[in-house]
């Protein structure tokens, strides 16, 4: 299984069609990243029991309004943990849909 291709472009894509709303649905689809990700760069700051935080945190999160968000980053910012990993999967995504909608393959 690749969770770029078979998990988080599906989520983005879905939101996408669900709210026509990009950067909620960019939101959302962080978060969810960073729920199953094993970001080595959280891991690195935070330890195991960092990544355990982080993950379960950003699940309780992806259905949250804005203000819950910023209180969650609020949070990461205060623990030293940043999801460089997750971030840049995201940029995967958002590149992947952008390019495939532009296809016509979405």
């Amino acid at each position: 299984m690749n969770p770029v291709l078979d998990d988080y472009l599906p989520f983005f894509t879905d939101e996408m069609k669900r709210t026509q709303d990009m950067n909620r649905a960019m939101v959302k689809t962080l978060l969810h990243i960073m729920s199953t990700l094993q970001d080595t760069t959280v891991l690195k700051r935070g330890g195991l029991d960092g990544l355990s935080w982080y993950q379960k945190q950003a699940s309780k999160h992806i259905d949250q309004d804005k203000e819950a968000w910023q209180t969650f980053s609020e949070e990461c910012i205060s623990r030293k943990l940043s999801g460089g990993g997750s971030a840049d999967v995201l940029a995967i995504v958002i590149y992947l849909y952008l390019a495939l909608s532009k296809e016509g393959n979405l």
